[in-house]
């Protein structure tokens, strides 16, 4: 008999390999007693919920002697319920002891005094319906031990009358992923008298730069702001970086790692009689004006990730500069004592697809090859 390490990884890699793997976890758990818990961990490590009819079975089954997964599930995703089935869903999820992320995706309407979740640390509300900022707030009073919040959910309005709750559960988060719209509910929130800590933030918007109104900037400005030396970790979309015109990261010096989607694309130009395309590089004037002001502050940055658009077929709008300017323009910002202490310089990009061309090469030479010596020989393409 192999040592049970061993037998479990065999068993993970069968559960990953394989589009039938349910079907052989089932038939290895009949080996023995061991192997029975170990197929189980694998098998209901993950549970997806979907529809009235899904969220009552399962309530039903983990009320009943057959529950033989409950100690087993570490993660559980919800979608399409309604008020009366998550109430009694929430009263069977504190009894899975191993329970620590959960996934919701519904309208919460008036649904109130949930059941206490204390073993769950990450929670996504994706795709759910707040109509009030209030409701928002019972469901966050379900989680005293939050760590993660992701949060795309629409919310109509903060409170009736333009304020916030006064329920509003004070937060400390290691990860909060937050979309941001054009006059965004959330932003309040952020910018009011009780907005969550976050160690690592994700400000992601699908909307345009134009979109994002100044009043929001604003908010989100103030909320960096009051984040202070807490924050380590900064993610931000095109719409929000080109909208923090005054944004003043002086109280950030905890900042460590800067990802930012955007900030250059990659066009071609096909020039006779060369078979393949040369390639220009432009870059957002927006981009280079965030770590202009990031080097203004004190922050110290060690990482450094760039999203790098790879679009010969779009022409490039009038915030991105090209050619030599560009990349002057960026290589004056790096060389700025906020950036020395950069350890890791990564461009993620769909290189992938274009296996046919030398647009790596061309790449480097158009851009990392013009960089400081110390952040060239740091750089990754990914």
């Amino acid at each position: 008999m192999f040592p049970i390490e061993l037998v479990h990884c065999i068993l993970q890699h069968v559960a990953c390999d394989t589009d039938d793997s349910a079907r052989m976890l089932r038939a290895c758990s009949l080996v023995c007693w061991g192997w029975l818990c170990l197929c189980r961990q694998i098998l209901y490590k993950s549970l997806k919920l979907d529809g009235e009819r899904d969220i009552q079975r399962f309530s039903a089954h983990t009320a009943s002697l057959l529950n033989t997964y409950s100690k087993f599930v570490s993660s559980i995703q919800v979608k399409n319920g309604d008020d009366r089935v998550l109430r009694h869903l929430f009263s069977r999820l504190s009894t899975f002891q191993r329970l620590k992320s959960l996934a919701l995706s519904a309208n919460f309407l008036k649904i109130r005094d949930y059941s206490l979740l204390a073993g769950i640390t990450s929670l996504d509300v994706t795709g759910s319906n707040f109509r009030l900022f209030s409701v928002f707030c019972d469901l966050l009073h379900a989680f005293p031990a939050l760590k993660s919040l992701k949060i795309e959910a629409m919310l109509q309005v903060i409170h009736p009358g333009g304020e916030l709750a006064a329920s509003v559960p004070r937060l400390d988060l290691d990860t909060l992923s937050i979309k941001i719209t054009q006059n965004s509910p959330w932003a309040v929130w952020l910018s009011s008298g009780t907005p969550p800590v976050a160690r690592v933030l994700d400000l992601r918007s699908h909307t345009r730069a134009e979109e994002i109104s100044r009043v929001t900037a604003e908010r989100l400005s103030r909320y960096l702001r009051s984040l202070n030396v807490r924050l380590e970790k900064l993610m931000l979309a095109e719409p929000i970086y080109a909208n923090l015109e005054g944004v003043d990261f002086s109280t950030n010096t905890g900042l460590r790692c800067l990802h930012v989607s955007n900030t250059m694309k990659l066009m071609s130009q096909l020039v006779s009689p060369l078979p393949r395309p040369s390639w220009k590089a432009v870059i957002s004037l927006s981009f280079v004006n965030l770590l202009d002001h990031l080097a203004a502050g004190n922050a110290r940055l060690e990482a450094l990730t760039l999203e790098v658009a790879i679009n010969p077929r779009t022409p490039y709008a009038r915030q991105f500069i090209g050619g030599d300017a560009a990349i002057s323009a960026l290589v004056d910002v790096l060389q700025r004592p906020a950036f020395a202490g950069i350890q890791r310089l990564e461009f993620h990009a769909e290189w992938s697809k274009w296996t046919d061309s030398d647009l790596v090469e061309e790449f480097r030479a158009l851009v990392v090859d013009t960089l400081p010596e110390s952040l060239a020989q740091m750089a990754v393409l990914l």
